[in-house]
């Protein structure tokens, strides 16, 4: 496992607790650091056997914030341990797994992160899975072509004994729209959420928009539907008592500078038991469409939980909404 350790400032976490961008960022620059590990290159002198340059593009992420370790809790200036052990699947797949951990112990020299740390359950945790394609800086009119990256230009990685799911998986929410399609969802938009993909502020010019990205678009679409269109107020002690326990995204395209993203979102509210304690869980599911081509670039789902007496009484209500058909919202 490729690990270091990082004492997280604003550029992870703006003025607040380290966030699930800021989180997801750190992530991706660690796998891009342990794809070129040993060599005297960075991830942007990958090639194929034609020179061009080529991206490890995610086409799936699964993020686990678990309730003792939560994002809240890992604040700036503080050392983490952050790590990710890379994995190949023939030649142009990756899966990798990802985990952070609290930087106690770690000034006086902690040991090495393992594969413990990310089993445990103690820590959050993210399974990625890439696919090498040709750059769309290097050529646009090929982007999320599949290519093998040429010898010699990304490190030895250990190969995967199984095909990963997650390759099945992407095909299957891309012919169904859908992470379930068995799934009911009681609430669902009336008209889709849209986000104008802003340069400098979503995108780098010249760039498609980084994957973490997305789970922002997701969560202002969330936002929005609870606010505008359900009515919920949810201030800064709603907020703060509505946290990530998991998100699972789906990226099948991207976005760029000037896009219109519409948001379809549906959501679930329940009351379940765990252990012994009654817990209050808001599922979600989000479908991204660039609005000029109505092309699907993203589905993705999210559990969340409402911890404090503030969220709680906003989302409780929610719970005892009737389940709706399993349909899509429209656009």
């Amino acid at each position: 496992m490729y690990s270091e350790t990082i004492e997280l400032t604003y550029s992870h976490q703006d003025l607040g607790a380290l966030n699930e961008f800021g989180l997801m960022c750190l992530f991706g620059s660690l796998h891009s650091k342990a794809l070129v590990r040993g060599l005297s290159t960075t991830v942007e002198d990958i090639r194929d056997a034609h020179g061009r340059q080529l991206y490890p593009a995610y086409f799936h992420t699964h993020l686990r914030v678990p309730t003792g370790c939560e994002l809240e809790s890992f604040g700036a200036w503080k050392p983490v341990q952050a790590g990710v052990e890379v994995r190949r699947f023939g030649k142009c797949y990756l899966d990798s797994t990802y985990v952070i951990k609290p930087g106690s112990g770690v000034e006086a020299g902690a040991t090495a992160l393992t594969a413990e740390d990310v089993q445990s359950g103690k820590y959050p945790t993210m399974r990625g899975n890439n696919l090498f394609i040709v750059d769309v800086c290097e050529d646009a009119s090929v982007a999320r072509q599949l290519a093998v990256p040429d010898a010699g230009t990304v490190a030895s990685l250990d190969a995967v004994k199984e095909k990963p799911a997650a390759i099945q998986r992407v095909k299957d929410v891309a012919r169904n729209a859908t992470v379930s399609a068995e799934r009911a969802w009681p609430l669902s938009t009336t008209e889709s959420i849209a986000y104008a993909v802003v340069p400098g502020r979503d995108v780098a010019v010249g760039h498609a928009m980084i994957f973490a990205r997305f789970a922002q678009v997701m969560d202002y679409a969330e936002h929005a539907f609870f606010t505008e269109q359900l009515g919920l107020e949810l201030g800064d002690e709603e907020r703060a008592g509505y946290r990530l326990r998991e998100r699972e995204i789906f990226y099948l395209s991207n976005a760029y500078a000037g896009d219109t993203i519409d948001v379809a979102v549906r959501a679930a509210v329940a009351e379940v038991m765990d252990g012994g304690e009654r817990r209050l869980v808001v599922e979600t599911e989000y479908r991204l469409y660039r609005r000029s081509n109505l092309e699907l670039l993203a589905v993705g789902t999210a559990k969340k939980e409402a911890v404090n007496p503030a969220a709680r009484r906003v989302f409780s209500p929610l719970a005892t909404a009737a389940v709706a058909p399993n349909v899509c919202a429209p656009l």
